[in-house]
């Protein structure tokens, strides 16, 4: 009777676990049907973003627009899609841009930021890039401040909660897959989506043969910062740090006005440095 009794207990428990196994299996193919269809929606709610004339000037908030972009940036006219991200997030709706280095894509939060009520927060990956953003809008005595991993606590201690506000994120380069996890990350899936184009006429391009001779090289470097492009601003790329320290002193040896920018540097160091390269007080950084 004993060995009965098991086999029946035996028999139930297999017959849960098959209908254990078989909702398992509804409940994955649900969640893949609720995914398809969330994914649908969010697609559809792009492409009407899409369809929205955002080009226009018949925005409540148009006028102040156009106002600040003249009298504070000194700019006539906007490039394209700049406007078009302007006035998407000042009318609270998410976006992602897709511009060029050097398009103008610091202009389309700094200027919304302006005729904005609180506060707008940008989250760049490097110091550099902050530097320049906070040095750009000194010149133009716009109020703006930095916080980064060598700020103190109390610099940092004023950050909270923000509540839902728009997002604009930009970059310069993106593949479908990795705006979609972006979207994902920034819980804007469903955003308007904005692509300028990547034709940089302005760039050109050219490959010299490096001298064997380290002095011939130095030589040759100098006369053509001091001839070709005397009066400009570079950045010379190097292989390594000992690369970068070595090739500023020779430049400087030879009268460039250098520094070299490395990871090696203290960050006040660093900064010190960015900034007299974009005052123009060293013509050149040497960089790894």
């Amino acid at each position: 009777m004993g060995d009965d009794v098991l086999e029946d207990i035996e028999r139930q428990i297999q017959e849960i676990n098959s209908k254990i196994n078989k909702l398992s299996s509804q409940r994955e193919e649900l969640y893949r049907l609720k995914e398809q269809i969330k994914n649908k929606i969010l697609e559809d709610k792009s492409t009407a973003l899409a369809q929205i004339d955002w080009n226009k000037k018949e925005y409540s908030f148009s006028s102040d627009l156009d106002t600040c972009l003249k009298n504070t940036f000194k700019i006539n006219s906007l490039r394209p899609y700049q406007l078009p991200a302007m006035n998407c997030t000042l009318s609270g709706t998410d976006c992602i841009l897709i511009m060029p280095t050097g398009g103008g894509k610091s202009l389309c939060y700094q200027l919304p930021a302006l005729i904005s009520k609180g506060v707008t927060l940008v989250v760049s990956p490097l110091l550099s890039l902050m530097e320049d953003q906070i040095m750009a809008l000194e010149k133009l005595n716009i109020p703006a401040k930095m916080l980064s991993a060598t700020s103190s606590k109390e610099d940092v201690n004023w950050i909270h909660n923000f509540p839902a506000t728009p997002i604009l994120g930009v970059t310069a380069t993106a593949t479908s897959r990795v705006i979609k996890d972006v979207q994902k990350i920034l819980k804007i899936e469903g955003c308007l989506i904005l692509k300028a184009s990547f034709n940089r006429p302005n760039l050109f391009y050219e490959v010299r043969s490096k001298p064997p001779v380290q002095k011939e090289f130095i030589d040759v470097l100098s006369k053509l910062l001091k001839n070709d492009f005397k009066n400009q601003s570079g950045i010379i790329y190097t292989m390594t740090i000992k690369d970068t320290e070595e090739l500023a002193k020779d430049l400087k040896n030879a009268g460039i006005r250098v520094a070299p920018y490395h990871a090696n540097l203290d960050a006040p160091i660093r900064s010190k440095i960015h900034r007299k390269w974009v005052s123009g007080e060293y013509q050149v950084i040497d960089i790894i």
